[in-house]
């Protein structure tokens, strides 16, 4: 990326096993990738800070970088993706902000109720229509109230991730990145 470019762009390429490691070609003009170094992340795990080291990558023509996530990370997010979805799964529940099973802090917590439930639903479909054009099933999205659920329901059926995986990184995975969502930050 251009110094002094204001916008990120983010390879969602999780592997399902450390030989995958490498990223193929540009999003952008289909030129070959090239390694251009790690760099610290900071990761939160029930609020207690830690930083991990990411891979980078460059094209060699038009000089876009990219970032190799690991599996346990979302896009933009200092937290666990479990530890996310955790939070989700009883805010979608009917649970209180206090009762939150995060170490995150109320403002934090209301973004991602905020920000995930307008991304969830649209991943979920996105998923459904991939799904259907795949299978020709359509199963039951429509019926499951729960966001979560539905995106579980779209991902079961493509094959199968890592358990280890959450739900979220899973739709991320087969989202890859074709969903605009997942690329540009600031949006």
């Amino acid at each position: 990326m251009r110094a002094g470019s204001n916008k990120s762009t983010l390879i969602l390429a999780y592997s399902i096993q450390p030989a995958q490691d490498v990223l193929g070609e540009c999003l952008y003009c289909g030129e070959g990738l090239q390694g251009h170094g790690t760099r610290k992340r900071l990761t939160r795990v029930q609020g207690v800070r830690q930083w991990c080291e990411v891979r980078r990558f460059i094209c060699s023509r038009c000089r876009k970088t990219f970032t190799l996530l690991p599996d346990y990370l979302l896009p933009f997010k200092h937290y666990t993706a479990l530890e996310i979805e955790a939070v989700l799964r009883h805010l979608f529940d009917g649970g209180k902000l206090s009762e939150s099973p995060s170490g995150a802090g109320e403002r934090t917590l209301r973004r991602w109720y905020s920000e995930f439930s307008h991304k969830l639903p649209e991943w979920a479909g996105a998923l459904g229509s991939r799904a259907f054009e795949l299978s020709h099933r359509v199963s039951v999205l429509m019926s499951q109230s729960h966001v979560l659920a539905r995106l579980e329901e779209a991902i079961s059926c493509f094959p199968a991730l890592p358990s280890r995986w959450a739900v979220m990184v899973k739709a991320l995975y087969w989202l890859k990145t074709s969903h605009p969502l997942c690329l540009l930050w600031p949006p």
